[in-house]
């Protein structure tokens, strides 16, 4: 499990250190600014890549996404890694129910689902999903071509798996318990922005240095 801390001002710091020095096999990264989810994932991604590197984990090994915000739970692992491992998938991105969503909110995410379907070559149907399976040996391939901004990730994930035509399903349907406001017009513009630079990257072999 790695747990990354992006800058929060309240106790969990405190909460997640006195965690991890009780639970082996488990690590923090603890940001003291908060600098957006897609960096602070990117800090967890790095950090499982230096793991496979240093063969603490297998190629095979399977990488989940969660968000924070209690939006999606732990009790589907077991059916999201039989999913992935009998389609014999790189990258599973669930897909969310919409029922609770109000209508701008459903608006923007086709929107953006369309965007990166049309850079990346495959039909996403929700790509702005945060609950994810990567197989961990494709991971440095998405790093090599991954920014990281704001809530850019997952438009980034999406766009850069399709066009290196990993193997995807987005079709695992999950019920979502509560709409949460966050994201709004202007992150989603950004978005769009940083999924050109993906692509762009990707167009021109811009990979990122290993160190």
């Amino acid at each position: 499990v790695i747990a990354v801390n992006d800058g929060s001002t309240d106790t969990t710091s405190l909460i997640l250190r006195e965690w991890v020095a009780t639970q082996p096999g488990c690590y923090v990264i603890d940001n003291l600014v908060n600098r957006g989810k897609a960096s602070a994932l990117k800090d967890g991604f790095v950090l499982a890549a230096r793991l496979l590197e240093s063969g603490a984990l297998s190629p095979d090994d399977l990488l989940f996404t969660f968000d924070a915000d209690g939006q999606h739970t732990q009790d589907s692992i077991d059916q999201l890694a039989e999913a992935t491992c009998k389609q014999e998938l790189d990258m599973l991105l669930t897909r969310r129910d919409f029922s609770q969503y109000p209508r701008f909110k459903k608006v923007g995410n086709w929107g953006l689902s369309l965007f990166a379907s049309i850079l990346g070559g495959y039909r996403y149907r929700d790509v702005e999903c945060g609950l994810r399976v990567i197989r961990l040996g494709r991971l440095p391939d998405l790093l090599a071509y991954y920014n990281g901004y704001k809530y850019s990730c997952e438009q980034e994930l999406g766009i850069i798996a399709a066009g290196l035509r990993m193997r995807i399903d987005n079709s695992w349907r999950i019920e979502v318990p509560f709409y949460r406001t966050g994201t709004m017009g202007p992150d989603g513009i950004i978005n769009v922005a940083m999924g050109v630079v993906a692509w762009l990257r990707l167009r021109l072999g811009l990979r990122t240095s290993r160190a």
